[in-house]
């Protein structure tokens, strides 16, 4: 995903990182958006469940999100 790219958590799939993510609100059915992404291998700024966090790529890429049009909830 790209800055202002917005989708649903379908699944979760890094087994090592799981709890990490589910902690700060990425689990399966939330709405999520990407609102900064770092160059190459650089951490990730993500909306989702009401504020912003910052997730590491390596964990990013262990998410599956299904895309949704439209504007983004704020």
């Amino acid at each position: 995903m790209t800055p202002h790219e917005r989708g649903v958590v379908a699944r979760v799939d890094d087994p090592d990182k799981v709890l990490t993510l589910i902690h700060v609100g990425c689990c399966p059915g939330a709405e999520v958006e990407v609102r900064h992404a770092a160059r190459q291998e650089g951490p990730m700024a993500i909306h989702v469940c009401g504020r912003t966090v910052s997730i590491r790529r390596s964990a990013a890429q262990g998410i599956w999100v299904a895309p949704v049009a439209g504007p983004a909830q704020r």
